[in-house]
C-alpha cells in the first residue's frame, strides 16, 4: 500500500534514479501480483 511510502519519505529522502525507479517497479509488479514482500526489499526504499 501506499501508506508505507509515506513512512519512510519522513525517515530519509526517497532517490529518484533509474535504480530506485526500477526497484519501485518490481514492487508494484510483486504487489499486483499478490506477493509478500520480502523484509529486504523494503530495505531498498
Amino acid at each position: 500500500g501506499v501508506e508505507h511510502f509515506a513512512r519512510d519519505c519522513t525517515v530519509r529522502p526517497m532517490r529518484r534514479d533509474a535504480a530506485y525507479l526500477q526497484t519501485q517497479l518490481l514492487i508494484a509488479q510483486k504487489e499486483e501480483a499478490g506477493i509478500q514482500l520480502q523484509a529486504e526489499e523494503y530495505d531498498l526504499m
